[in-house]
Order: structure tokens, then sequence, then C-alpha cells
């Protein structure tokens, strides 16, 4: 079973944090185009790009997994 990372997850963090997809991509050197993609339903992030954004929220990268 593929486990597929979940943008509302992401986005209840960010808004949490009280920042902005921008913000985010440029601080955890993510690309704003991964981050729309991933919103839009267009691609799933890479590990590396969930590893990246684990890393910046200070979570566990299965944070952004859900079953």
């Amino acid at each position: 079973m593929k486990f597929l990372a979940s943008y509302h997850l992401y986005s209840q963090l960010r808004d949490l944090n009280h920042m902005t997809d921008h913000y985010v991509s440029t601080k955890a050197k993510v690309s704003t185009a991964a981050i729309s993609q991933w919103k839009n339903g267009i691609t799933n992030p890479t590990r590396n790009t969930i590893d990246k954004l684990a890393a910046f929220f200070r979570v566990p990268a299965n944070y952004f997994y859900e079953d």
C-alpha cells in the first residue's frame, strides 16, 4: 500500500505557524512549484521534499502521511 502525503496536514501546520507557501518554500528550500502542484493534486511530493518540510517544521516525516 502506498501512502500519499496530505497537503491538508501540511497546510494546517503552515497556518498554525502563520506562514505562507512562499515563505515555507524559501526557508525549507522546496520549490514553490512543488508545493503548488501538490496543492492542486498534480503530483505528490518526493520523499526528499517531505524530509525537508519535516525538518523545517520540526516534525517527523510521517506527520504528513495519512492512511
